[in-house]
C-alpha cells in the first residue's frame, strides 16, 4: 500500500504512457523548523535554519510507504525512516510546471531495494 502525504495528487508516468495517481491522504508530512535573524549582509537581513523532527509521519506499518517531500524523505531517513519515497525524475509541462514524475526516489537503505545495483557517489 502506498499513502500519499502531500497536500497534491502524485502522479507517476510508466511505459507505454500508463499512469498512476496517488491522491492526498488528507495528512500532509512536513519537516519542523525554527530560524532566526543571525546576521546582516549589506542592510539584508539573513536568516538561519534548524531542521527538528517531522509532523505528520505516520507510524511504521508493514507493508505502507509513505510519499512525501524530498525534505521529508531526507530527513525521515536520517532517523532511519526508510519506507518515505518521494517523487523522482519529475515530468514538467512547457511552463515548468510539475506535471508527473518517473519515479520514486527511496532511501539506499531501502528494504525493498533490489540490491543487484549499488548505488555509488561519483
Amino acid at each position: 500500500m502506498i499513502v500519499n502525504l502531500t497536500p497534491h495528487a502524485v502522479r507517476v508516468v510508466l511505459d507505454k504512457g500508463r499512469t498512476q495517481t496517488f491522491d492526498p491522504s488528507g495528512t500532509v508530512a512536513r519537516v519542523t523548523t525554527a530560524s532566526r535573524t543571525v546576521a546582516d549582509l549589506g542592510g539584508i537581513p539573513c536568516d538561519t535554519t534548524v531542521y527538528f523532527g517531522i509532523d505528520g509521519l505516520p507510524p511504521v506499518k508493514p507493508g505502507v510507504a509513505y510519499i512525501a517531500s524530498a525534505m521529508v524523505a531526507q530527513r525521515a531517513w536520517s532517523d532511519g525512516r526508510y519506507d518515505v519515497v518521494h517523487p523522482g525524475d519529475l515530468l514538467r509541462d512547457d511552463a515548468g510546471n510539475v506535471i508527473g514524475c518517473r519515479n520514486f526516489t527511496v532511501s539506499p537503505k531501502c528494504p525493498w531495494r533490489d540490491d543487484s545495483s549499488e548505488v555509488s557517489h561519483v
